[in-house]
């Protein structure tokens, strides 16, 4: 079979190319006719792969790689976790926040969808590791921790909910963002990776305050997920719409709606009894499954691989390639899209 090269670039913390759902739906819409196979960057720079040889490319806004010339030629799909409105003039299609389908080059997709196979066993994995501790030690830990950098470019409500919680019991910040302790305090061990640090420091409070950058529509991303990880409840502030239909509204403490009095009430209350703690510690987490969010990439993957077409204000088509792959698509009748299949 011929192979069909994907091209990942400027990407974030957590993003694997080789089980990102991009990569995982293409594999399955291909998976008889092409062999799918992952690079990077370094993978260019390295020459394993030439960019000749790269069909579709991945690219997200943690980087500047993207806006290379040199990649004019590849057609370009921006993936992004943060709530920011694509750049038309640098990609050709975009899964993103925005809410206009920007005449069918951008599919509106929540932003955790972008860490889905990370996260999709939550439940499952979650009562694995509530097995390792008892109840006395989870509701004994300290009250609550509030890891932030970005203490310039947020919501206001970001840094005040800290000094809420912080009036009633001491939030430990290890962070950028009011910093009152380190990471050391609590970590015997010295870890290089940022993404391990966090999850082990995390694992010794309650609470932790998961806070997104600003309130818009789909814009959540890893945090409330990470506190779930991490078996402690989530004081979560981000979209309150797509947040109660993703999440189990029992099992986190939505700070979104509510004032600092009524949130500081609500969180004494299940933090001075153990049973509403432990309740609330072991609920369910996840509300709605990822299937229709899933369907949506499948489809629009299906849609960019039937349509090749360059952004506007270039001219000509895509390489012949991807005319190939509308011709497997056209001719493949026997092709059932099951989400279930796709991991």
């Amino acid at each position: 079979m011929k192979n069909f090269n994907i091209l990942y670039l400027d990407l974030p913390l957590l993003f694997d190319v080789e089980t990102c759902i991009y990569t995982i739906a293409l594999r399955n819409i291909l998976h008889d006719k092409l062999i799918v196979n992952c690079f990077e960057y370094k993978d260019l720079l390295e020459k394993r792969i030439s960019k000749e040889d790269i069909h579709l490319l991945f690219y997200s806004d943690f980087g500047y790689i993207n806006y290379s010339d040199e990649f004019d030629d590849i057609l370009k799909i921006y993936i992004t976790i943060e709530d920011c409105m694509p750049n038309l003039n640098v990609g050709d299609y975009f899964i993103s926040t925005c809410p206009d389908n920007l005449m069918g080059r951008n599919l509106t997709c929540p932003t955790f969808m972008y860490y889905c196979c990370l996260y999709r066993n939550l439940d499952n994995d979650v009562n694995k590791l509530y097995k390792e501790y008892d109840e006395d030690y989870l509701f004994n830990r300290k009250f609550a921790s509030y890891i932030v950098s970005n203490n310039i470019f947020c919501d206001a409500r970001r840094l005040e909910l800290f000094d809420v919680l912080n009036s009633y019991e001491k939030v430990y910040a290890p962070a950028k963002a009011k910093h009152n302790c380190e990471f050391s305090d609590f970590l015997d061990n010295q870890y290089f990776d940022q993404l391990t640090e966090k999850r082990n420091f995390v694992k010794h409070f309650k609470f932790n305050l998961s806070l997104e950058n600003t309130i818009s529509p789909n814009y959540i991303t890893e945090k409330i997920f990470d506190a779930f990880y991490n078996l402690t409840i989530p004081i979560y502030y981000g979209d309150p719409e797509l947040s109660h239909k993703v999440f189990n509204e029992k099992s986190f403490i939505d700070a979104t709606l509510l004032t600092s009095d009524e949130l500081l009430d609500y969180v004494k209350e299940i933090n001075e009894d153990k049973n509403k703690y432990l309740d609330m510690l072991f609920q369910p987490k996840i509300n709605l499954e990822h299937t229709d969010y899933l369907l949506n990439i499948y489809n629009f993957l299906i849609h960019i691989l039937n349509n090749p077409q360059k952004r506007m204000i270039k001219n000509g088509t895509h390489k012949r390639f991807m005319k190939e792959i509308y011709k497997l698509w056209i001719n493949h009748k026997d092709e059932v899209i099951d989400v279930n299949n796709l991991f």
